[in-house]
């Protein structure tokens, strides 16, 4: 209790200041409507940055407390945070360098770092709930000591798997309320991927369209859960600088790789071996502190070592889905080659395209004169595909080879 009034403290401060500032800023803006903004958000940034630091080193200082209660320790950082940065947001909102712009960076930014906060919040919730279900049963069970901490964890674990869940659903939810969006009303498109969806015998998802031009999202994004409604609702998001970049058949290229991903269950994999990971280096991370507790009991840094290889294993966990990815991202070109009829001429040009215009916009000077180019990640992927298509294609002019050689 007194950890949670102490980090109220800051944040009322921090309101109570930005109150007063709104109201500077609202006479401000009545009477010189074209007033520096820059420095005005520089002040509420560094108030925050203060602020801030003061709720990490009241976090950092309370061991005694975090030692007892970690997970409601955790929990009251992660609300205060997030409460300190909604407040910030309301704040820049009044003063963003256009008002008519749907691509305020700061914005995008802190509404980014909420949707975090919420997703954060869910998982912490729902797993302090598992805890305290796994306690209670193990009273209502009258379990040892060790099978009770099991069933502990247990419930932590579960918890946090149902938070990851319930995330994931939420994502369409989460890209509304972070980049402005609206509903898909382009007939050409609309009929394109409504025609590509229906013949790989799949269930057509909501459009959208993602209003952003300098904000460059390359990748057509497909999420949800297939039978949602509402915020679970599937959905398919496309963004106007991918609309205006890239010719029709470019775009049926880049869609038949989400069918290939979808064909393919990626995402469901790519979700499912992430919560594993996670929840594993949680339990990594309790097993090591409680089996560093037994050995050395009085040794006072025994808890900063379990957390510190709960750390490295989160780190390696990180690392291991960077290598899904990359293996799914070969695995899904491939399928689509072979499957799905996929173009490699209009798909390696829609690559090409959209690293170059988006280097063209933010530093013309560096692609002047030069060819049509992608991202180094970009052509090597285009390279590994090249081969395989010269491997697939020799296999295909001398089957006996082949059958001598399996």
């Amino acid at each position: 209790m007194s950890l949670a009034i102490l980090s109220l403290i800051p944040m009322v401060i921090f309101a109570i200041w930005l109150d007063s500032f709104e109201k500077d800023i609202k006479d401000l803006i009545i009477r010189t409507p074209d007033f520096e903004k820059d420095p005005e958000l520089e002040r509420i940034r560094l108030f925050s940055l203060m602020v801030l630091i003061f709720q990490f080193m009241l976090f950092l200082g309370s061991d005694d407390i975090r030692t007892t209660f970690p997970l409601l320790c955790d929990l009251i950082l992660v609300v205060s945070v997030g409460g300190q940065l909604t407040l910030q947001l309301r704040a820049e909102k009044l003063i963003q360098t256009d008002k008519n712009s749907t691509e305020n960076a700061g914005a995008i930014i802190l509404k980014t770092v909420r949707s975090w906060f919420v997703a954060a919040l869910i998982c912490g919730l729902l797993s302090i709930l598992g805890v305290i279900l796994g306690r209670w049963l193990a009273y209502q069970m009258n379990l040892r000591e060790s099978l009770g901490i099991a069933l502990l964890i247990s419930g932590g674990i579960t918890g946090m798997g149902i938070g990851l869940f319930l995330n994931f659903a939420l994502t369409p939810y989460y890209i509304l309320k972070i980049l402005p969006s609206s509903p898909l009303k382009t007939p050409t498109i609309e009929k394109l991927i409504h025609t590509i969806f229906q013949e790989h015998q799949l269930k057509t998802p909501k459009l959208w369209l993602i209003q952003l031009q300098k904000f460059r999202i390359f990748d057509i994004i497909v999420t949800g859960l297939k039978t949602g409604r509402g915020p679970f609702e599937y959905s398919l998001f496309i963004s106007q600088f991918t609309l205006s970049t890239l010719s029709e058949s470019e775009i049926r290229s880049i869609l038949l790789i989400e069918i290939s991903h979808l064909k393919l269950n990626h995402l469901r994999n790519r979700v499912t071996l992430a919560a594993a990971l996670i929840s594993n280096s949680l339990l990594f991370s309790i097993l090591a502190s409680l089996t560093i507790s037994k050995i050395f009991p009085h040794y006072e840094g025994r808890e900063f070592i379990g957390t510190t290889l709960g750390f490295f294993f989160f780190a390696f966990s990180v690392r291991w889905i960077a290598i899904q990815r990359q293996t799914q991202e070969f695995e899904g070109d491939v399928f689509a080659l072979d499957h799905l009829n996929l173009d490699y001429d209009a798909f390696s040009m829609a690559l090409r395209k959209l690293d170059y215009q988006s280097i063209k916009q933010t530093h013309p000077e560096q692609v002047e004169n030069l060819p049509l180019m992608g991202f180094p990640d970009t052509e090597r992927r285009l390279f590994l595909l090249s081969n395989y298509l010269t491997q697939r294609d020799l296999k295909s002019q001398n089957p006996e080879t082949e059958k001598k050689a399996a």
